[in-house]
């Protein structure tokens, strides 16, 4: 993403396939994680409460999770699955980050 909170650095970055790549962020005492996977895999949010938040054109389904808040966005032939203790609208901020790099 092109926005991340203050003070959260890219700590780690993994594949587990060649078309799945996951991303951590962390300030040293909070985190967030981004599944990046293609559409067609459907990943779900794992969460309690899931709602869908529209902000023009674009949605984003959120929900309650263990460790915070889950957030899943689609933008193209991508899904983005985000995860981590960060407030839902920073979770919101950072999925529509994602849309001036494509």
């Amino acid at each position: 993403p092109l926005w991340v909170p203050d003070g959260y650095m890219l700590i780690d970055i993994r594949s587990s396939s060649a078309q799945e790549v996951f991303l951590n962020y962390s300030d040293g005492a909070s985190s967030v994680t981004i599944q990046e996977v293609p559409a067609a895999t459907q990943p779900k949010t794992s969460g309690m409460n899931p709602r869908l938040v529209r902000i023009g054109a674009k949605e984003f389904l959120v929900s309650e999770t263990e460790e915070g808040w889950g957030l899943l966005h689609r933008s193209g032939d991508r899904v983005y699955l985000f995860q981590g203790d960060l407030a839902e609208d920073e979770l919101v901020r950072m999925a529509q980050s994602l849309e001036a790099i494509r």
